[in-house]
Protein backbone atom coordinates (compact mmCIF):
# COMPACT_ATOMS: atom_id res chain seq x y z
CA UNK A 1 0.00 0.00 0.00
CA UNK A 2 1.32 3.14 -0.98
CA UNK A 3 0.29 5.78 1.98
CA UNK A 4 1.02 8.51 0.34
CA UNK A 5 -1.44 8.16 -2.34
CA UNK A 6 -4.36 6.01 -0.20
CA UNK A 7 -7.40 7.36 0.58
CA UNK A 8 -8.61 8.00 4.68
CA UNK A 9 -10.75 4.89 4.43
CA UNK A 10 -8.20 2.77 2.83
CA UNK A 11 -5.57 3.80 5.59
CA UNK A 12 -8.25 3.28 8.69
CA UNK A 13 -8.78 -0.28 7.12
CA UNK A 14 -4.92 -1.26 7.20
CA UNK A 15 -4.50 -0.08 10.32
CA UNK A 16 -7.31 -2.36 11.81
CA UNK A 17 -5.87 -4.81 10.44
CA UNK A 18 -2.02 -4.52 11.27
CA UNK A 19 -3.41 -3.83 15.43
CA UNK A 20 -5.66 -6.85 15.43
CA UNK A 21 -2.76 -8.63 13.89
CA UNK A 22 -0.33 -7.00 16.29
CA UNK A 23 -3.16 -8.18 19.32
CA UNK A 24 -3.41 -11.71 18.37
CA UNK A 25 0.60 -12.07 18.35
CA UNK A 26 0.66 -10.46 21.27
CA UNK A 27 -2.15 -13.22 22.54
CA UNK A 28 -0.34 -16.47 21.20
CA UNK A 29 2.66 -14.93 22.56
CA UNK A 30 1.46 -15.10 26.33
CA UNK A 31 0.75 -18.54 25.49
CA UNK A 32 4.06 -19.38 24.43
CA UNK A 33 5.29 -17.84 27.81
CA UNK A 34 2.74 -19.63 30.01
CA UNK A 35 3.79 -23.02 28.65
CA UNK A 36 7.59 -22.06 28.30
CA UNK A 37 7.12 -20.97 31.92
CA UNK A 38 5.83 -24.82 32.82
CA UNK A 39 8.47 -26.37 30.83
CA UNK A 40 11.01 -24.15 32.84
CA UNK A 41 9.47 -25.34 36.39
CA UNK A 42 9.05 -28.91 35.58
CA UNK A 43 13.06 -28.88 34.36
CA UNK A 44 13.63 -27.35 37.76
CA UNK A 45 11.56 -30.03 39.15
CA UNK A 46 13.73 -32.62 38.00
CA UNK A 47 16.72 -30.92 38.54
CA UNK A 48 16.21 -30.62 42.49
Amino acid sequence: MDLKTATPEELTARQKLLESEIEANEEENRMFQEELDKIYAEQDKRRG
